[in-house]
């Protein structure tokens, strides 16, 4: 090994050893950020989680639909307009429930909104037709 690297094999091995030092820090380095990304990802669930309205057991309690409409006009943190891409109903433990699923266009954070609609006077929206798909 010697002639070959012309160092001696204590300076090789000690080489070897800090490569091996050098991958295991770069993992633990990695791990680190990626536990610190779960737990913010956690955090960050488990307050959403406590809003009204985030959970079919703690809806929002609406009057009438509008009220609905006008409260899915909110904005994400990140200053832009979410998207509706689910609204429907669904019941918990026996109250009617409006649910509007919306989704950021620019951070895709996902927004998850339950509304108690048991006592509104207004009728539901109608659904939208069908999209059928085009002719080819």
């Amino acid at each position: 090994m010697q002639a070959a690297t012309g160092l001696s094999p204590t300076v090789t091995e000690t080489i070897e050893w800090f490569g091996v030092i050098g991958v295991a820090i770069v993992v633990l380095a990695v791990a680190d950020r990626a536990a610190a990304s779960l737990r913010a990802e956690v955090k960050r669930r488990r307050e959403a989680s406590r809003t009204p309205g985030s959970t079919p057991l703690h809806p929002l309690v609406v009057r009438s639909y509008d009220e609905i409409f006008k409260a899915s006009n909110a904005r994400c943190s990140c200053n832009n307009e979410p998207k509706v891409v689910f609204e429907g109903a669904t019941t918990s433990h026996h109250r009617k429930l409006w649910l509007v699923i919306q989704i950021c266009p620019r951070c895709e954070r996902r927004f998850q909104t339950y509304y108690d609609v048991t006592d509104a006077v207004d009728p539901p929206p109608l659904a939208s037709p069908p999209i059928t798909p085009a002719p080819r």
